[in-house]
């Protein structure tokens, strides 16, 4: 006959699953003024009394009757917050595990508690956490509870006089006072000073005035010192602040601060073809970006709730050059806010969500800015992004518990990886890019305006003048100074000079088409892995077929394996031939002999994936002077990005045209793929900058390396070219493009 065993919980478990959630001290203290905010205190009160080494823990708040020590306080994971989670003042509590109580016994080993609600009578409840380990059964351990006749703020023992000043005035009415004893660390002034530093980022600052914490360090401490300050950033070059609604809609504001212009503002903003918005902008007004996620993620995540923000930018070191180039506020006394402050962090309704922007921590970086910000360029830069380093960028994010989705991970330092909290980290980045973009095209203006006024950039074109008149007459005589510039020397050095700009420009374009193959190679490297896998498997099969003397078996494996072979012959015909060396010498070719040719190789290459190339070639396609290896390497960016496109279609075409026109020749290329995502089609010419990409895994996560479309821009800006998307704007499928490159003339 079967019975019934109930289950039951060794007490030492109990107490390991708040060590568990609570593992550090600073933790510890941080969980316990969690508490007095969600009591509804407008006043929590840390007092380490010397004399007997003890810690008075003490808030204002609603305070606990004998029945809600009873079935809340004492009954483990029990949390009075589950439900019932906003106050009656309209705070939103952070707690409702029901073991954070747990963190008193993470900082000593006894506990007194004095705590008065509506009733008369302080109630004194008393533990000690050793018994946690000295019995078998949680139901065998017991607290004491008893009823006090006393002012509640008389339980503590101090002689501080403004201790008591603050004690008489909050705690006449309700509140809680926890005495703590046989501490587990030793309380110095270092100990108390890094519990300052931990609180004074808890809270912030929009709250100072609802929630005052003071930590005061023996009986000789005054307010002043003892009073908490929530770190404040009152100096910025650029503020970001945004509100992301449960709709998915997003406003984002930023705020330039960067920049002065005195009294040359009207004369830049006429100049440099800044707009009058730019004019209002620079004077203070913040410019408004009305957006949603899926445009800015390109993809919409569902039940993510509402949150916001605001970000601060300090550059904190500049030169003079800069400064006069870009004409930067002084900021003689700016400081580094990233060594007090920290980095971006995470608050939860009003609390801090600990690690997240925690200096000296491996969460400071949480958002992988630092990943993000290698290669990038300055802001100067008329092509490439710039991009914000992590030391560069503070602030705060603002979520709550009714963010059901991004909930607190078990041991409450941080939150658990849902595919929420990762949209939530990719529209931050999103919004800090809107801030990247703003601030690098009002820093490309005022460089190209620099460039202009550049003393050296006259001197060399005076220099070259010259030059040209040296050569056409004699200037030796008696009116010219014999510390003059000699203009032919110095027309070498400038020569000397162009020369390694070009080598290095064409450096620079290798790379971009060794990138091309890389690329292409990463996106088919499971292909061409299986086929040399494939091969290796046949191959053996052929010796032991021969080994057999099974000659016809093995010639039916030697056929397979050469079938393989071919096919990893159309992989490097379509990679590495690209980069053979009669293609990377700048001369006239003729296009429609490149085009058709690279075509062709990736027609091998993918037809056994049902996608068909339909070319266009004009009868006398134009010659052009260009590296073969440039246009092979936009048709091969071209053709990668709508293999893509195809992962789930079954209409595979892609259509490309190559025509004449009066001064070079227009690409047309269109593809009957699922098309760009509704962030791009609204603003198609996004996915020509760097790093720009949507291309996912089946879990959601990135994949792509967003160089492909930018390499192409990169290749049509060297030709002088121009591209076309706005066709993406009203295609409800498929992709288009059109590139027109400029021929170059003889001699050129």
């Amino acid at each position: 006959m079967s019975k019934k065993i109930a289950f039951n919980v060794n007490a030492y478990t109990a107490k390991l699953i708040g060590r568990e959630n609570v593992s550090s001290l600073d933790g510890a203290i941080l969980e316990l003024v969690k508490n007095a905010y969600d009591a509804d205190a407008d006043i929590c009160i840390l007092y380490y009394e010397k004399n007997n080494k003890a810690l008075y823990l003490m808030d204002n708040g609603t305070g606990m009757s004998e029945e809600t020590i009873k079935n809340h306080w004492m009954t483990i994971g029990n949390s009075s917050k589950h439900t019932s989670y906003i106050t009656k003042s309209g705070r939103i509590q952070t707690g409702a595990k029901g073991i954070g109580r747990f963190a008193l016994d993470r900082v000593g080993d006894n506990c007194t508690m004095y705590t008065k609600n509506s009733e008369k009578n302080v109630i004194e409840w008393s533990v000690d956490w050793s018994d946690f380990e000295r019995y078998q059964n949680l139901t065998d351990i017991t607290a004491n509870l008893s009823y006090i006749n006393l002012e509640l703020y008389n339980s503590v023992n101090t002689t501080n006089k403004d201790l008591n000043k603050l004690l008489k005035k909050y705690f006449s009415k309700t509140g809680t006072i926890f005495k703590i004893c046989n501490m587990r660390e030793e309380w110095n002034d270092d100990l108390i000073k890094n519990i300052k530093n931990s609180l004074s980022s808890l809270i912030p600052p929009e709250i100072e005035n609802q929630f005052k914490i003071y930590v005061f360090n023996g009986d000789e401490d005054n307010i002043k010192n003892a009073e908490i300050c929530s770190q404040n950033i009152d100096k910025y070059d650029y503020k970001i602040s945004f509100d992301v609604a449960k709709s998915g809609k997003i406003k984002i504001n930023i705020h330039r601060n960067e920049f002065d212009f005195k009294d040359q503002l009207d004369k830049i903003i006429r100049e440099e073809n800044f707009t009058e918005e730019d004019r209002k902008y620079f004077l203070g007004q913040e410019k408004t970006i009305n957006t949603s996620i899926e445009d800015l993620i390109n993809y919409q995540i569902e039940d993510l709730g509402n949150f916001n923000g605001i970000l601060y930018f300090n550059k904190i070191t500049t030169s003079k050059d800069d400064a006069a180039k870009y004409f930067y506020k002084e900021n003689i006394e700016r400081k580094n806010y990233a060594d007090f402050f920290g980095g971006i962090r995470l608050y939860r309704d009003n609390f801090r969500v600990r690690p997240y922007g925690e200096k000296d921590s491996s969460s400071y970086d949480w958002l992988l800015l630092g990943k993000r910000n290698s290669g990038s360029a300055a802001i100067s830069h008329q092509k490439n992004p710039w991009r914000v380093t992590p030391a560069q960028i503070t602030g705060v994010v603002n979520i709550s518990r009714i963010n059901v989705n991004l909930p607190d991970q078990a041991n409450r330092q941080g939150i658990v990886e849902t595919p929420q909290f990762k949209a939530l980290k990719e529209i931050i980045i999103a919004i800090i890019s809107q801030f990247e973009q703003d601030r690098q095209y009002v820093g490309r203006k005022l460089s190209l305006k620099y460039d202009k006024e550049n003393p050296a950039i006259k001197f060399a074109e005076e220099i070259k003048e010259k030059s040209s008149i040296d050569n056409k007459k004699n200037l030796n005589n008696s009116t010219l100074d014999n510390n003059k510039i000699d203009a032919k020397k110095a027309q070498i050095v400038i020569d000397s000079k162009n020369e390694e700009i070009q080598n290095l420009e064409n450096e620079n374009r290798m790379l971009r088409n060794l990138a091309t193959v890389g690329i292409i190679s990463n996106q088919y490297i499971h292909e061409t892995r299986q086929a040399v896998n494939d091969i290796g498997v046949n191959l053996m099969c052929v010796l032991d077929d021969l080994n057999d003397k099974d000659i016809e078996s093995a010639l039916i494996y030697l056929d397979i394996a050469q079938k393989n072979i071919k096919k990893l012959d159309s992989w490097f015909d379509v990679t590495i031939n690209s980069i053979r060396r009669d293609k990377r010498k700048m001369q006239y070719v003729k296009i429609s002999s490149i085009v058709s040719a690279q075509l062709e190789l990736w027609q091998k290459v993918l037809s056994k994936q049902n996608i068909t190339i339909n070319k266009t070639l004009d009868e006398n396609l134009n010659s052009i002077k260009c590296f073969p290896y440039e246009i092979e390497s936009i048709i091969s960016n071209l053709i990668s990005n709508s293999v893509a496109a195809f992962a789930d279609e079954k209409d595979k075409n892609i259509n490309i045209s190559f025509k004449n026109a009066s001064d070079g020749i227009i690409i047309q290329y269109s593809d009957t793929g699922k098309g760009l995502e509704l962030g791009y089609k609204k603003n198609p010419e996004r996915i020509l900058g760097a790093l720009e990409t949507n291309r996912r895994n089946s879990l959601g996560e990135i994949i792509g390396t967003g160089l492909g479309m930018w390499i192409i821009k990169n290749i049509v800006d060297d030709y002088n070219g121009e591209i076309n998307l706005q066709k993406n704007k009203n295609l409800k499928k498929g992709f288009y493009i059109e590139i027109k490159l400029k021929t170059l003339k003889k001699g050129e």
